[in-house]
């Protein structure tokens, strides 16, 4: 079996004097070649690593919101207050001055008369004096 060079080419005759052409690969242009496969494929691996690991992380903030609203963690359970007894501010009453008239702690009238605001009372408003929160 011989061979003959031409140009990038060599040919290689077998037997039956076919000539089929082969591209010619010298030694340190393949090893370069290996190097820079190398090289794209470890940026490759770079880059699915990572993009894994965001997925993996978005999955996880994902489950752990989802299975907090289903165990009700960190929510308070919110209660709607029941109201028995109202009574209608008069001039000069304050949230205080009803509290203490009906002998209730501050805390109590808030939590039964949640949307009222203390600041802006007005004659005639009625507020909650006896029930639940």
């Amino acid at each position: 079996m011989s061979c003959l060079l031409h140009g990038p080419f060599y040919y290689k005759y077998d037997g039956f004097m076919k000539a089929t052409p082969q591209k010619r690969e010298l030694p340190f242009l393949r090893q370069k070649e290996r190097e820079r496969r190398s090289d794209n494929m470890a940026e490759g691996n770079k880059i699915a690593t990572s993009l894994i690991l965001v997925f993996m992380l978005s999955l996880l903030i994902f489950a752990s919101i989802a299975e907090s609203r289903i165990l009700g963690v960190g929510t308070k359970a919110k209660s709607t207050p029941e109201c028995d007894t109202v009574v209608g501010v008069e001039s000069g009453d304050t949230c205080f001055d009803i509290a203490q008239k009906f002998q209730l702690t501050t805390d109590f009238f808030n939590s039964i008369n949640p949307n009222i605001d203390c600041n802006e009372l007005f004659v005639g408003q009625w507020v909650c004096v006896d029930g639940t929160a």
